[in-house]
């Protein structure tokens, strides 16, 4: 079978900007990569996905290259979601000031996405996946925390979003949306997952703009980053990615590399598993 690949290089194009928060420190000018722990290079971060509405399981399937949800499952059913870190020269970038990493949704292994994530002492955050249906996440709390985490910390910031990331599903407008987000760590709650009992700060985060409210609770470990995401968005859907796995990839060297990788049909195979 003909493998197609949706270049997210092309994608961020033609949705004119990344949506980055005004109260996010990133370290301009220096290397985002050199001072990471958790998203160091050749990792994988592997999710569950899991989407639903009231008490009805839906799902997210790949018809013609494109991601749409629907009552019924397919062979070409998405059920985990993965961040790979890549190394990328600072002039290769796409998000300045930014770790890049590829999103894939698997087991369909056809879009990809290229986004940033910013990790250093100041705070974690991500951006979250942003291909067709995903793109309703544009209108949620980004993952965010501020450091250091501590119970009943409170911070907020705001989008002016395009309307390129407007859909009938869940809204559109025209120019720009203006949103106002705000976070507050609201305690602890230990996790046991399947790599292990971890203690986790819970950020609750809400979103708000003209067309509605959206939701995210996030659990934060140090050692891990965001284990589990817990989204409600604006069109009342319930969106949960789960850490599952973290694994060490061969080397990846650019983007370029990576897209190859995924043209040639070949998984990117890892050397180890990591153990947290």
């Amino acid at each position: 079978m003909k493998l197609f690949i949706i270049f997210s290089l092309l994608l961020s194009f033609l949705y004119v900007e990344a949506q980055n928060y005004e109260t996010l420190t990133t370290e301009k000018g220096k290397n985002p990569d050199a001072d990471n722990s958790i998203f160091t290079s050749g990792k994988t971060f592997c999710y569950h996905l899991e989407v639903s509405k009231d008490t009805t399981q839906l799902f997210i399937n790949c018809v013609k290259s494109v991601l749409t949800v629907s009552p019924d499952q397919s062979k070409n059913s998405i059920d985990e979601v993965q961040y790979t870190v890549v190394t990328v020269k600072n002039s290769k970038r796409l998000n300045k000031g930014q770790t890049e990493v590829a999103i894939s949704y698997e087991p369909f292994k056809g879009i990809i996405d290229e986004t940033g994530i910013v990790e250093n002492q100041f705070n974690l955050w991500w951006h979250p996946p942003r291909s067709d249906f995903f793109r309703i996440l544009e209108l949620c709390p980004f993952p965010y925390i501020q450091l250091p985490a501590q119970t009943g910390k409170t911070w907020s910031d705001q989008q002016k979003i395009g309307d390129v990331w407007g859909d009938e599903q869940w809204g559109e407008w025209q120019g720009k949306l203006h949103q106002l987000i705000t976070y507050k760590i609201t305690g602890t709650e230990t996790l046991n997952t399947s790599l292990g009992e971890f203690e986790c700060f819970i950020i609750e985060g809400i979103s708000t703009n003209k067309l509605g409210t959206s939701t995210l609770t996030s659990y934060y470990h140090p050692q891990v980053g965001f284990i589990k995401l817990e989204y409600k968005t604006i069109n009342q859907l319930n969106i949960t990615f789960s850490l599952v796995s973290i694994k060490d990839e061969s080397p990846i060297h650019g983007m370029e590399e990576y897209y190859q990788r995924k043209l040639n049909n070949k998984d990117i195979e890892p050397s180890t598993e990591s153990q947290v």
